[in-house]
């Protein structure tokens, strides 16, 4: 698909990031239409965040993988996979679900991150899906140009910042905003996860648990996250 071409949009509450996995559940039949002709032509659409009736001004194309349930009324669910950035410069409404004219972007040329960064980002995705009770990455690929999309796509972070994330052309400035930003959620927690980074030896003013631990602690450790994600 070249750049300005229309691109039929599906306006979520979601970021979705390059090669994240995103289930759906397509159920009105604007969508099914729009999903529908997606899956015959093998075809991209667009998803774009909307937040209060407005949408963000750019998404990332979503491709199916995979029709994994068909309904008798006419639903079905698919398993989709973001796969590039777009701006929209313009909303075209000529049929019954949203299009819009767009442009795709990627990243400057830059120097790649270095290996330390990308491990230190690593940890804290870790720690951070522990405290977020949410799937961990299942390991470091040393492989991957651009591990701030995976940190990102995995965490239940703000969707504003998620957003600020997935439109920067710098994996350098993702990974040090994300970094910075899960320090803080951690410390904000004032809690350790066993193994975990960045509080020192002795985790001075951190409740400090792991799987297998006291149940007092790790109630005392639950209180403190609740109260982080109920402030977020």
């Amino acid at each position: 698909m070249a750049d300005q071409a229309l691109l039929p949009l599906f306006p979520l509450d979601v970021v979705l990031m390059p090669g994240a996995a995103l289930p759906l559940h397509i159920f009105e039949p604007r969508y099914r239409t729009m999903v529908g002709e997606a899956i015959e032509n093998a075809t991209e659409f667009g998803v774009l965040l909307v937040r209060k009736g407005n949408l963000a001004p750019a998404g990332t194309t979503a491709l199916v993988e995979k029709v994994t349930k068909r309904y008798e009324d006419g639903r079905f669910d698919v398993e989709t996979r973001g796969v590039r950035r777009f701006r929209v410069n313009g909303l075209n409404q000529s049929k019954d679900y949203l299009q819009g004219t767009i442009e795709f972007f990627d990243d400057e040329q830059e120097l790649p991150i270095s290996r330390e960064e990308a491990e230190s980002l690593y940890l804290l995705t870790v720690e951070a899906a522990a405290l977020a009770n949410v799937s961990a990455p299942k390991g470091l690929d040393p492989e991957d140009p651009h591990p701030s999309f995976r940190s990102a796509a995995m965490l239940p972070l703000d969707l504003a910042f998620k957003q600020q994330i997935l439109t920067l052309r710098s994996e350098r400035q993702r990974v040090a905003q994300l970094t910075a930003y899960l320090k803080t959620w951690i410390e904000k927690a004032h809690v350790a996860v066993s193994p975990g980074t960045g509080f020192g030896p002795g985790g001075e003013g951190y409740v400090r648990f792991a799987l297998i631990e006291d149940p007092p602690r790790i109630a005392e450790a639950c209180k403190r996250i609740a109260k982080v994600l109920a402030e977020a």
